[in-house]
């Protein structure tokens, strides 16, 4: 017996292929940058919107990338990155803080989500 499997891609993927902090421990020093990278993996363009949110951070913050085509067609430009500043406030406590970056499809349907994870420590000022 033969067979044969033709694999088709998902019609909507947006698929977050980095999500890095600049910098996971935070101390005196309390500003970082998360760089995301997303890819449209799909077989459609898409519209898509990039979500990176923490509550107790008090960080929302929304990228749209219209019309980004499929990774089978234009692959350099199926590809979309940016940096985003995360400044983080003098008041917030030491600990853990979570970030989340999710991606939409333009439908408003979750593609895909990713967590990243910064650490804010106590400053303690050398005199």
């Amino acid at each position: 017996f033969n067979f044969e499997i033709d694999i088709e891609p998902a019609e909507h993927k947006i698929e977050i292929i980095k999500a890095d902090l600049a910098e996971d421990e935070l101390s005196c020093n309390r500003n970082t940058e998360i760089d995301v990278t997303v890819q449209n993996t799909g077989s459609e363009s898409e519209d898509v919107v990039v979500r990176i949110t923490s509550g107790d951070l008090n960080l929302d913050f929304k990228e749209e990338i219209n019309d980004l085509p499929p990774e089978e067609r234009k692959r350099s430009k199926s590809k979309h990155n940016f940096n985003v500043p995360l400044p983080v406030k003098d008041n917030v406590k030491p600990g853990t803080y979570e970030i989340t970056v999710k991606t939409y499809v333009d439908r408003g349907e979750l593609s895909d989500s990713k967590q990243v994870d910064v650490r804010i420590d106590e400053c303690i000022s050398k005199t």
